[in-house]
Formats: C-alpha cells, structure tokens, sequence
C-alpha cells in the first residue's frame, strides 16, 4: 500500500464499542463473580455438610446416656426402646449398637457397617475415647455414620453406638445450593450485563451518536454545525475539541480565503502596474517624438503671425494652431510627468510662494475656466521641504480640475492650514463635489469623467506621485466651506520641524513676513 493510500475499515473489521465493553468488561467481571460464587458455595457446602453431620452427632448424644445405662445393666428392652426413639428424627436412617469387641448386639433400621466392626475403627475408637463420623458405602448405598462409645459409671466403654444417614441427602442439599448458586450468578450477570449496556447506550452511545451525526452533516456540507457538549467529561472533551477543530478550520479557511483574495489583488496590481510600465515607457518615446514636431509647428504659426498678422483669417488660423500646439504640448508634459519618476531635489520654500507660483501658472495657461481664485492660509504660512517645481506642477493640476468642476461663476480656494499631523497644502472649490464611487478610482492613471478632448486622465494620477514621492499624504474630502471637493496634501511633522530647525526659525512662523489675507483673484 503506498503511503498516500487511505485505509477504509470493512464493515468485518468494526469492533462496536458495545462488544469491546462485552469481552473486556463483562466477561471478566462475570468470570471474576463466578469464582468467587464457586469459592463461596464451596464453603456454603461444607458449612451445609457440617450442619447435616452435626444433627446426626446431635441425636446420638441425646440417646447415648439410656444406652449406656441400659447396656451397663443388661436391660436389653430399654436398650431396644432407646434405638427405636432415635427413629423419631426422620433424618436418621439406622441404629445399630456393638459390644466391646466389636460384635453387633442390637440393631434398628438399616446402615449397619457389619456384623463386627473392623479393627482399626475399634482401635480409633479406643484411642480417642469419644466420637468419629466417616462416609462409608453399605451394600452399594453411601451412608454418613457416626460412631460414639458408651461407657459405664467409671468410664470403661462398654458399647459402641452407631447412627447412620443417607448420603443422598447430603447430596441433594448441595445439588439445591449449587443450583440455587448458579441461579443468583447467572441473574447477576445478566443484571450486570445489562446495567452496563444500557448505561453504555444511554451515557455513552447516546452522546457518540450525536458526535457521529454531526460528523455527517459537516461531511455533508453544513460546516457551520457544532455538536452538542454533553454526556461524561471525556466525551464532552472529544465534542469540545471536534468543535474547537471545525473552529479552527474555518478560521484556516477564512485566511486562505483572504490571503488568495489579497494574492489576486497583488497579482492584478503588478499586471497593472506592469501595464502602466509599459505604457510609460511608450508615452515617453512618443513625447520625444512629438516635441520637436510640436516646437516646428509653434515656430511656424508665430512666423506666419509676425509676416501675415494683418489678415483676419491668417492671424486666427495661427492663434489656433499655438492654442492646439500649446494644449499638445502640455498632454506631453503630463505623460512626461507620469512616466518620469526621477529623485526629488527638496529645498526649503515658503508655503505662501508656493501657492502664488501656482496661482500665477494657472492664470498664465488660460486654464482657469472663468472661475474666481481665492488664497487663503491660516496662521503664519509654514515653511515646506519640498521640491518646488514638482510640487508647483501638482498644485497647478489641482487647481485646473477645481476650476473645471467649479467651471464659470464658480469659486475656488487654495492656501495652507495647521493638523495634528502636520502642515497642509489644500485646494478646495465649490462644484458639484466627488462620489464615493468616482473616489475610489480617483487617482487612476488615465481614469477621467471628462470627454476625450477635455483631458487624459493622469493629472491627478501625477498629483499622487508627487505627494508620495515627498511622504507626504494627499486626502480627499467635502469642502466644509466651498461644498464641493476639497483636496488636502498633508506633511508631516518631521519634515516640517527638520526644515524649521535647518532654518533657523519658529517651526511655527516659516518666514518673517505678515499673514497674507485672504483675497480673491480672477484667472
């Protein structure tokens, strides 16, 4: 059989448990009650023959002082009155009286040894001067015979005085014991036997059952089932440790469950990232490619405008080409941006600079969809580490998408504000706001609610590139003011503090200028 074989038990090779209790239980207990009924009806034998024995001894005695006196006067009627009065006891079965050399000079009944006692029983007799009961066979019967010697008035035996019983009584009463023996011992052991058996069924059968059907329905399928805890403390063991395992395999199952769903995320992302790799790697080559063929076509439409800018059609055929060359160039500069992911060069910079520079870039782009700009900090502005160009792109995006959202008529702020956690960069508007299902996606490379011609999906993907770039984090939130979204790049205070400290300022007060009020700026 190979090792990886499972061995399933044939119905033959089942021992019950029932069984195993029959042969190693109640066999032995039986075997064990049997001998001490043989050892104790044993005894009960002896004590019922020496009781039998006792009650011959018993009438012999009582007739024995008549006989003496009888026979030590020669009164041969009394002697014969005396050994027919013994008949009175239906136990005896014979009288019989010797002289002293043994000759038999009386007799009543049957069960006479012999005409003459034999003479080693007179010399045992003459020896110990007093009684001997023996079992004897008399012409093919067994007799039990008692023997007492009569003596005269001085002690001198005259006489020997014999009382005979049947052995068959002796035989029967031990026949009844025995029977009456076996009787009790096979009652007890069926007793016992069935006390064992049903207390097994009911207190130990019954819980096993329960175990075994709930063995099943798991088998089955129901792998929320737990067996009943009950019955001795050894089964309610077994149960509580059957549940504790089916615990633990589902708890097994949960994690694998888990830990496959989180392996299918992590291979989903690296396809995905390894796709964005790729698609890096071209959107780089082909901003290589376009960007000489753009700065051509940008020079061309400025020549055309400074030789031909006195015609109508010409001068707005050239602002249109630049318009499309400067929008193409700056979908080339967002690809460069996603794709480009080289080491930060941080410097210290003013939190209130860094907001203007933005600002400015945003009004300079044309970009700002007729909405109003409001800078707005609270407290001295802090002083950030940072890479000022990278950050200046990402506030430069988020300020495009709120003017896009907050779109003509609308309001859009952007300034810094204090947390817990650190400083705060935010930039916050009052469109529509984001769902939760848009949220999730929110930060997606090429991901966009806009119309193909309106945008490419990666400003904001190149948002959270440079936020983590800088270990900083980016949160997105309804605007408590504004009531659309609100965009808040959060650093931590480490930084802050390092930069302070390098500085030789406040971590509090960044620079020495006054606080910036608040104010509005149309794009």
């Amino acid at each position: 059989m190979r090792q990886d074989d499972t061995y399933t038990p044939s119905s033959g090779d089942i021992v019950r448990l029932s069984t195993t209790l029959l042969v190693f239980v109640i066999a032995p207990l039986i075997t064990l009650l049997a001998l001490a009924a043989w050892l104790g009806l044993h005894r009960l034998e002896e004590r019922v023959e020496a009781h039998k024995q006792e009650e011959i001894e018993l009438i012999a005695r009582a007739i024995r002082l008549p006989l003496s006196y009888a026979l030590e006067f020669g009164q041969v009627g009394a002697i014969r009155e005396a050994l027919i009065s013994a008949f009175e006891f239906d136990r005896v079965y014979g009288a019989h009286i010797f002289d002293q050399s043994g000759q038999l000079i009386a007799s009543a009944g049957a069960g006479a040894s012999a005409n003459k006692l034999r003479q080693d029983r007179m010399a045992d007799l003459n020896e110990a001067t007093d009684r001997i009961g023996t079992f004897e066979q008399v012409r093919g019967e067994q007799l039990y015979s008692y023997f007492v010697p009569l003596t005269d008035a001085g002690g001198r035996i005259t006489g020997i005085l014999q009382v005979s019983r049947r052995g068959a009584e002796f035989q029967s009463a031990l026949r009844q014991i025995r029977l009456w023996g076996f009787a009790a011992l096979l009652s007890v052991g069926v007793m016992f036997a069935a006390i064992i058996l049903v207390g097994h069924r009911w207190a130990i059968g019954g819980p096993i059952r329960r175990l075994a059907s709930s063995m099943r329905r798991v088998e089955s399928g129901a792998r929320g089932h737990r067996t009943p805890v009950a019955g001795p403390g050894e089964l309610r063991t077994l149960a509580e440790g059957f549940n504790s395992m089916l615990d633990s395999i589902e708890r097994s199952e949960r994690e694998l469950a888990a830990r496959r769903s989180r392996q299918q995320a992590l291979e989903a992302d690296l396809r995905h990232s390894q796709k964005l790799a790729a698609i890096g790697a071209l959107a780089t080559g082909i901003a290589h490619e376009l960007g000489t063929p753009l700065s051509v076509v940008d020079g061309k439409a400025q020549r055309l405008l400074r030789r031909h800018g006195d015609t109508d059609v010409v001068r707005e055929a050239a602002k249109a080409i630049r318009v499309e060359v400067e929008r193409m160039a700056g979908t080339i500069r967002q690809l460069m941006d996603f794709a480009r992911r080289n080491p930060i060069s941080r410097a210290p910079e003013p939190a209130d600079r860094l907001v203007e520079l933005a600002v400015s870039a945003l009004r300079d782009s044309s970009n700002d969809e007729g909405a109003g700009i409001e800078i707005s900090g609270e407290g001295e502005p802090p002083v950030l580490h940072i890479d000022r160009n990278r950050m200046q792109r990402a506030l430069l995006n988020l300020l495009k998408n709120a003017a896009q959202a907050a779109s003509a008529g609308g309001l859009v702020r952007i300034g810094w504000l204090s947390s817990p956690d650190g400083p705060c960069l935010y930039v916050e508007d009052s469109g529509p706001g984001i769902t939760d299902e848009i949220q999730a996606r929110l930060f997606e490379p090429f991901f966009t609610t806009k119309s193909v011609s309106d945008g490419t999906g990666l400003g904001l993907a190149v948002v959270h590139g440079v936020v983590e770039d800088h270990g900083a984090r980016i949160i997105v939130e309804p605007s408590p003011v504004l009531g659309g979204a609100r965009f808040r790049i959060v650093f931590s205070n480490s930084d802050h503090e390092r930069t302070a400290n390098a500085e030789g300022k406040n971590p509090t007060h960044g620079n020495r200028r006054r606080p910036r009020p608040a104010r509005a700026a149309k794009g």
